[in-house]
């Protein structure tokens, strides 16, 4: 929070006084009258302190604050209590948003110091004790200024040195001094002094306010008897407000001041009243603060209140949550003191007589700060009431008193009339509900959503009003299970879809579900990038209908005024200001893109301008009615769209006019891209189709100018080119050549610069094989190949691929790809040639030409994604023909080949075989001492119905390779009766396998426990455990369980896997439900 006054806060206590005070000149409360007022109000000068020795007012301020009708106050400093520490509504989110008037205790200091004073004064600073007053004996309350006009003091200050810097401040206990003494004129000179180094300073903090809380004040004392608080800087000076009053005809004179050592008759009565008892009879339960909390409606039917005592830095607050959704409250609200981020001490159930079982303890967050807690529910209500602060407060009893003064109150139950209109911020929603409902509105990076609910938690009646607008640049395509999201809550199997209805303005449907027993009534309508959402949930089914026959769908309203927009980019008229441009890194090197978006979520349109600015150096050749094209997202063919293009290409600035209009989701889409020099601008609306007609006199499309500019961006500058090479290398040529901008004739010219500039800037050659790429399809030449020969090197291998598989496109270079090959083999070290192989598998009259250089490449280089590619030529009869031959087997077995390729060679022989014969020959045949290999072979052999000596089959269960291999050998083809293991092993050593962290480790093991079950979303679905021990530590893995027992695939090798470590022995319990917890950061189930 922003320190608003800079003379009268300060962070430390002052000091007590032992001298002698002299009040006989007091100056703080003041007598306003005259001016045909027919009752006296009274004006009070404060100290922003909690200090006890401040608290020390004369007997007749009690007198007037006692008989005053209306309390008055600079400002309503309780719209800051939502910036204490908030404990958020989750069992396992807990979120500090900063105690920020607090100074944290120290440990060798149990004083706990704030903004306003310390723990050992106060629980308020005098302002908010006068704010206590007025809301705890029930006076009327005003502010002078808004706390966003206090928050705004200060922000630009500028310093001016002056003489200034060398006069003696006063100290702290010389400010208090002056101020218990009353001395308001010497209090008022010390702020003004302290403020004569920066601009406008004291002009900003005093005078300017003074003007407009002296005003506040005329207006407010004309009808009532009103006791004003203000800063005693205030008060006087020239331009002070008592020299204010006077000019407008007020007499203001001091009141007399006695100081009694004991208590007045009217203290007495103030003090009486002390305490605010909040009730909430929506969520059935009262509790005591000191005076009255902030109330904030949030997310979800739930309520937060908060009070906090600013002196003390104490906070006590409250939030309750209605579940609808959630089976067992019981276990949410015993996880708050589970999280394994907080220390947790002095925990304990209660039972309560009505049953009700409240979990309490005290918690400490990581940085220190401490909190007491309770947490329990009632009727689907989920209360938690916690309570913070200094040193003292929490190792007190107060934290106890307020806990103990919560009560449960009884909810009406009596049903209510839906006799409330309410409609929505985008007025194009109405809908009935019963009064008192609960309103919330939150807008983020994606949405904006407004949400009304009523409920009675004692019936479970419910009704639920939702409306979202996308806020990005993001769109309904199609109204394909529109809004269904929202129903997540209920059993699939439950919803039922009815009454499927689609008009010109929107899409809509009705619903029945059922969740825990009740059902629930409701209609989803989507209009454009806008839902409608109404739910009803109860056993009254006419209820239901009346209420979900009141959703009203109003239509949009005409544009009544347009704001004019103007940057350096253009000009235009928009529904609202805010037009900006929208931040994000540039993908391309070749371009800038200048990106402008503005979203107006009231009326539901969106307004975007895209400008792309080519680089002096770069150009694009592709044709202009491409390159307009290619800068319109266009839907694909399966959504249902209505699409109008206009190209004109002959005009100075080529231009395509666009609508897309979406007619399952009633969306519409239009605007123009046009070529402006080596610019390309697009720019465009989006709106619903419903609203076509009310925003008809909207110009922003006809409205909208740019700078026109000369120039052709299809020019080739080849200096400009070579310069760019130089300067920033070829990645940004190469991006532009990725994107399509270079053509046949460009990349030749290109490809054939001198070699000196390719063998410094494109040293891997990736801008040499992109340049090939874009060459025609078959096109060679004898001095493309001697390019070729002549630039080819170990380290630009991408130019040697690229080059090879340009090569491979075209019968008619069958010649120069085998001389290529032959080349690559013999004079560079060259592996990476998967995508010529894919592409020369594929032509038998292509395989058999170049088959021999391509097998004296494989003999001991076949790659782990080679063995794939091979599986999809296994469709081509030439190369199976060829797989299956002696030739290939002898590459295959090459000791020199990773495990992979036998691996993968054994399961293709299977997979296409059909007898198996040669692979039971290759088996048989077949030796190895590796371990993973061992493990390979028993798998195979016990598939294929061969035998294997009991030693060999214990040596594979000894040996946590050899095991691991036999279990993929079974996933992989989806063996199910294997003899060393059972399904959960078999599981297990490929899941533990997949995630391991060191491969070599051979005295690595695991065990399979047993089977656990665990609640997954709204599911409960079974997991393997296993204890798992590598590099001398211990982990916990658990693994899915598949209800049918398939063994995975590849791809779900690891998945559904997780591994867990702890410092203790194993409690089941525990990683229940750290997995529960998991799945829901992981996989995001609720």
């Amino acid at each position: 929070m922003q320190k608003i006054y800079l003379a009268l806060l300060f962070l430390l206590p002052f000091i007590s006084f032992s001298q002698e005070i002299d009040r006989s000149n007091y100056q703080l409360l003041w007598e306003i009258s005259g001016n045909d007022l027919e009752q006296p109000s009274y004006l009070f000068g404060t100290f922003h302190s909690n200090d006890n020795e401040i608290f020390d007012f004369p007997d007749s301020l009690y007198v007037v604050l006692n008989q005053a009708e209306a309390i008055v106050l600079e400002t309503d400093i309780t719209d800051l209590m939502d910036e204490a520490d908030v404990i958020k509504n989750g069992p396992t989110i807990y979120e500090t948003t900063g105690l920020d008037w607090v100074i944290p205790e120290r440990r060798s200091n149990e004083i706990t110091y704030t903004s306003y004073g310390s723990d050992e004064g106060r629980p308020q600073f005098i302002d908010l004790y006068f704010k206590q007053v007025a809301d705890n004996c029930e006076k009327d309350f005003y502010p002078l200024e808004s706390i966003e006009d206090q928050m705004k003091i200060g922000l630009n200050k500028e310093y001016k040195k002056t003489t200034t810097e060398y006069i003696k401040m006063p100290s702290k206990e010389e400010m208090k001094k002056k101020y218990l003494e009353g001395n308001a004129s010497d209090l008022h000179d010390y702020t003004k002094l302290s403020t004569i180094n920066y601009v406008n300073l004291y002009e900003e903090l005093i005078t300017d306010r003074n003007k407009v809380m002296a005003n506040g004040i005329d207006t407010l004392i004309q009808n009532q008897r009103v006791f004003c608080a203000v800063g005693a800087a205030h008060l006087m000076g020239g331009e002070g407000i008592i020299p204010l009053l006077r000019e407008k005809g007020y007499k203001l004179r001091v009141v007399s001041s006695d100081f009694s050592e004991k208590k007045t008759s009217a203290e007495n009565e103030l003090a009486s009243c002390r305490g605010y008892l909040y009730e909430d009879l929506r969520f059935g339960y009262s509790i005591q603060f000191s005076g009255k909390p902030k109330v904030k409606e949030e997310e979800l039917g739930s309520r937060f209140v908060q009070y906090q005592e600013m002196g003390q830095g104490n906070t006590y607050s409250i939030r309750t949550t209605h579940y609808e959704t959630i089976d067992d409250l019981e276990r949410v609200a015993a996880d708050f003191f589970k999280n394994d981020q907080l220390e947790v001490r002095e925990y304990k159930k209660i039972e309560l007589s009505n049953g009700v079982i409240v979990h309490e303890g005290k918690i400490i967050e990581q940085y220190g700060q401490v909190y007491w807690m309770r947490s329990f529910h009632k009727n689907e209500i989920l209360y938690l009431v916690f309570c913070t602060g200094g040193h003292r407060f929490v190792n007190s009893n107060r934290p106890q008193k307020y806990f103990e003064s919560f009560e449960f109150k009884k909810v009406h139950n009596e049903v209510v009339r839906l006799d409330s209109t309410i409609i929505s911020p985008t007025k194009t929603l109405s809908v009935l509900l019963p009064k008192e409902f609960m309103e919330h509105e939150e807008e983020n990076q994606s949405d904006k959503y407004w949400r009304a609910k009523w409920f009675n938690p004692n019936n479970g009646e419910s009704f639920y009003v939702y409306e979202n607008v996308l806020t990005d640049n993001s769109i309904y395509f199609t109204d394909e299970e529109f809004g269904e999201y929202l129903l997540s809550e209920f059993d699939a199997d439950s919803i039922k879809f009815y009454n499927h209805e689609s008009t010109s303005s929107y899409s809509e449907k009705s619903f029945i579900a059922t969740r825990k027993g009740r059902k629930a009534y409701g209609k989803i309508r989507l209009i454009g990038n806008m839902l409608h959402f109404v739910q009803y949930t109860g056993k009254d089914s006419i209820r239901a209908n009346e209420f979900i026959s009141s959703m009203k769908f109003l239509g949009f309203h005409p544009i009544e005024n347009e704001v004019q927009i103007s940057n350096k980019v253009f000009k235009t008229s928009v529904t609202k200001s805010g037009f900006r441009p929208i931040h994000s890194e540039e993908k391309y090197g070749y371009r800038t893109t200048e990106h402008y978006f503005l979203n107006d979520v009231n009326k539901v349109i969106s307004f975007e301008v895209y400008v792309k600015t080519f680089k002096p150096w770069a150009f694009s050749k592709k044709g202009t009615k491409q390159l307009l094209a290619d800068q319109i997202i266009w839907p694909e063919e399966s959504i249902p769209v209505v699409i109008d293009t206009t190209f004109n290409l002959t005009a100075k600035n080529p231009y395509l006019d666009f609508e897309i209009i979406y007619t399952s989701s009633k969306n519409r889409w239009k605007g123009r891209s046009f070529l402006n020099g080596n610019k390309i601008v697009t720019y465009s609306q989006m709106q619903p189709s419903a609203s076509v007609d009310a925003y008809k006199s909207l110009t922003y499309l006809d409205s909208i100018v740019f700078d026109l500019e000369t120039g052709d961006i299809s020019t080739f500058n080849q200096e400009l080119i070579i310069e760019e090479l130089e300067q920033n290398g070829s990645k940004n040529i190469n991006q532009l050549a990725n994107k399509g901008h270079i053509d046949h004739s460009a990349a030749l010219k290109l490809l054939f610069l001198p070699d000196s500039l390719f063998k410094l800037y494109d040293k891997y050659g990736e801008l040499q094989g992109v340049l090939v790429s874009n060459l025609d399809t078959g096109f060679t030449s004898e001095s493309l190949v001697d390019l070729w020969k002549r630039r080819a090197s170990n380290s630009n291998t991408s130019f040697t691929e690229q080059l090879l598989l340009h090569f491979s496109t075209s019968e008619s270079t069958s010649r120069e790809l085998k001389d290529a090959i032959n080349y690559a083999n013999n004079n560079i070290e060259w592996n990476n040639f998967e995508g010529v192989y894919g592409n020369v598998v594929s032509s038998q009259k292509y395989f058999g030409k170049v088959k021999g250089v391509l097998e004296e490449k494989m003999k001991d280089s076949i790659s782990w994604e080679l063995t794939f590619l091979m599986e999809d030529a296994m469709h081509h009869e030439h190369f199976k023909s060829y797989f299956f031959s002696d030739s290939f087997e002898q590459i295959a077995m090459n000791e020199n080949q990773g495990d992979w390729v036998t691996f993968r060679y054994f399961e293709l022989l299977y997979e296409f075989s059909e007898d198996n014969s040669r692979l039971k020959e290759v088996i048989d045949s077949w030796n190895s001492e590796d371990d993973f290999n061992l493990g390979v072979s028993v798998a195979w052999k016990e598939i294929l119905g061969l035998k294997t000596k009991r030693k060999t089959r214990k040596k594979v269960i000894a040996n946590v390779f050899a095991s691991t291999a036999y279990a993929k050998v079974m996933a992989v083809t989806n063996y199910q009766d294997a003899s060393l293991y059972s399904y959960e092993e078999i599981i297990g050593l490929i899941a533990f396998d997949h995630y391991e962290d060191s491969f070599f480790d051979a005295t690595k093991s695991i065990e399979y426990l047993k089977n656990i079950t665990v609640n997954e979303g709204k599911n409960k679905v079974q997991y393997a455990l296993y204890e798992c021990i590598e590099n001398k530590k211990i982990f916990y893995l658990t693994r899915k369980l598949n209800s049918e027992e398939q063994l995975p695939s590849y791809k779900d090798f690891g998945s559904d896997s997780h591994f867990f470590q702890y410092d203790h022995t194993l409690n089941e319990s525990k990683i229940k439900s750290d997995l529960e917890k998991r799945l829901k950061e992981v996989y995001g189930i609720q």
